[in-house]
């Protein structure tokens, strides 16, 4: 997929898919994707909605 502004063009590169109900795989794709459209706190949100992931990431998930 392109977007095409004024004077340029931006490829979007979509992640691939998860296998079939393989929620953290999914949940991953979904925090990259967040993260490439600039929604890094969004991302990060996701990611630390992960108990096991909120212990490695430490202070970042202070907030959520």
């Amino acid at each position: 997929m392109s977007i095409t502004t004024a004077c340029s063009t931006s490829s979007v590169v979509l992640p691939s898919s998860c296998p079939a109900n393989n929620a953290k795989c999914q949940r991953n794709l979904d925090a990259q994707t967040l993260t490439y459209i600039g929604q890094h706190e969004a991302a990060l949100q996701l990611m630390c909605s992960d108990p096991d992931l909120r212990d490695v990431i430490g202070e970042d998930c202070a907030s959520w």
